[in-house]
């Protein structure tokens, strides 16, 4: 169920150049890199649930060059995303880094679906 909609994420998200989307976390450091991410499911109804997915990708370090690149990335990764969610928002912002313990920035795109 949740690993096919992982799959055709990051597959999507995939086809905007210089992008390389996991269906799961890594550990990436990369600018460009990033994966999947289930963010909540809300049961609104009898029939089900809706998830709500995100899609991070890595910038840059230098704060100038990631905003530049989001620019670029966001209307990109939306188009892409487009036809297998409902996107919702694209933030700028940072990720923290688990192994380093730094803050890296990021973009996420965030969408829901119903729950499959």
């Amino acid at each position: 169920m949740s690993e096919a909609v992982r799959n055709e994420l990051a597959d999507a998200a995939n086809t905007v150049e210089g992008v390389k989307v996991a269906p799961y976390y890594v550990q990436a450091t990369k600018p460009g890199h990033g994966s999947v991410q289930l963010a909540r499911i809300e049961y609104p109804n009898i029939f089900g649930g809706e998830a709500y997915w995100e899609v991070l990708v890595l910038l840059p370090s230098d704060v100038v060059q990631a905003q530049k690149r989001a620019e670029l990335l966001i209307p990109l990764l939306v188009a892409a995303l487009a036809d297998h969610m409902t996107v919702t928002g694209a933030t700028f912002g940072r990720t923290q880094l688990e192994a380093a313990g730094a803050g890296q920035p990021c973009v996420l795109i965030a969408g829901h679906r119903e729950q499959e």
